[in-house]
């Protein structure tokens, strides 16, 4: 439909329009409305949907029980679900739910967290710590502590992860457990190559990022990426790498872009930053805002605004949304910000805590008050 009146079955061919705006509006049985206010300009293409070659309907689905209750967390591999409840953890395929393969951990965990080789999980309650074996189900215990960061690394029978100020390895054969750098408040790997914020600290500089090459017993060939950063009350806790080796730090609210020879402030209002492993889509949120970087462009990209703080959030650049789940639900939220969003509450009977989706972008998975749930967004 053109400004309520209708013009055909999409894709089809609107002509004659003169210059002007336009409410453009799509419509499918079974399927939201989609519709945009739409700038007509002569010799100029207006694209219905920013970043996107094709407008995606979404679908009216039913939710589907994968687990009715008890689930505190869970990570989603293809189309296979790993969460958890109570002391077990329990592995299904989201397709056919009734199959289950359970095993049981010596704590009951409050998370699970995939590792970046998407091979391991890492399931955590306080200081106990146990990681799992996706490809075989064997489940190895971590030594405890408490200052264990989210950081961590599986290489073959080795575990690099950082505790406190130090970076530590652990082989999970021998259980030995050595310590291979130190002064470091944020760490993390791609692949065999580690990455470094080292407390230099001192009246005339600051801190340096390193990166360094793990051998199999000890780091070689450090590099400076980014030296003497000096900035005031600065102590940078997290360090967060893209498959395209794009790095961002965070300094407690302070988010910034590792540029060539500087930090570029993102936002000094920081809550929480999450790079997604599977689509390697960085999602950030402020006081009152959620952003995302968009690295088409290499500039952050605003997603929405006087929200409350998510649960959880991602992005799905090729299909054009943004995933909110909150106290209220889980929302769909268009990434275009030229009009009037599209905004979709397909789960809104009691908060979701966290969210997943498909490779193919088809299903979501979410948590929500203790169940775990699929809803299919599209065919």
């Amino acid at each position: 439909f053109v400004d309520s009146d209708e013009k055909g079955t999409a894709p089809t061919t609107v002509r004659f329009l003169n210059q002007g705006e336009y409410e453009v509006k799509l419509t499918k049985d079974g399927y939201y409305d989609w519709s945009k206010r739409l700038p007509i300009e002569p010799g100029q293409v207006t694209y219905a949907q920013e970043g996107v070659d094709q407008v995606q309907l979404i679908k009216k689905s039913e939710p589907k029980i994968i687990a009715a209750s008890g689930v505190k967390s869970f990570v989603l591999i293809n189309n296979t679900a790993w969460y958890v409840n109570g002391f077990d953890v329990v592995k299904t395929d989201i397709n056919n739910p009734e199959e289950k393969t359970t095993t049981t951990l010596p704590f009951p965990p409050d998370s699970l967290t995939l590792l970046r080789d998407k091979r391991h999980i890492v399931a955590r309650a306080g200081a106990a710590l146990s990681i799992i074996d996706t490809s075989n189900f064997s489940v190895s215990s971590l030594p405890s502590g408490t200052g264990i960061s989210d950081d961590i690394v599986v290489i073959g029978s080795q575990v690099m992860y950082r505790e406190n100020y130090q970076v530590k390895m652990y082989d999970i054969i021998s259980k030995n457990i050595v310590s291979v750098r130190s002064d470091t408040t944020a760490f993390t790997m791609l692949g065999t190559t580690a990455y470094f914020i080292d407390n230099n600290r001192t009246a005339q500089g600051g801190v340096t990022i390193n990166s360094a090459l793990w051998n199999g017993s000890d780091f070689v060939d450090f590099q400076t990426i980014l030296g003497n950063v000096n900035i005031k009350e600065c102590f940078f806790n997290k360090l967060i790498i893209t498959d395209s080796k794009e790095l961002f730090v965070q300094n407690d609210n302070l988010f910034y872009r590792v540029a060539e020879d500087e930090l570029e402030l993102l936002t000094s209002s920081l809550i929480s930053a999450k790079l997604d492993l599977k689509t390697n889509e960085l999602t950030f949120s402020s006081s009152s805002e959620l952003w995302f970087y968009n690295f088409k462009t290499n500039k952050p990209q605003l997603l929405t605004r006087g929200t409350s703080l998510p649960h959880d959030m991602l992005i799905r650049s090729s299909i054009g949304y943004g995933f909110i789940a909150s106290s209220t639900g889980l929302e769909l939220v268009e990434i275009d910000t030229r009009d009037k969003q599209n905004r979709y509450e397909i789960l809104k009977d009691a908060p979701v805590y966290q969210i997943s989706i498909t490779e193919n972008q088809k299903t979501v998975l979410a948590l929500q008050n203790g169940s775990l749930v699929s809803y299919e967004i599209r065919d």
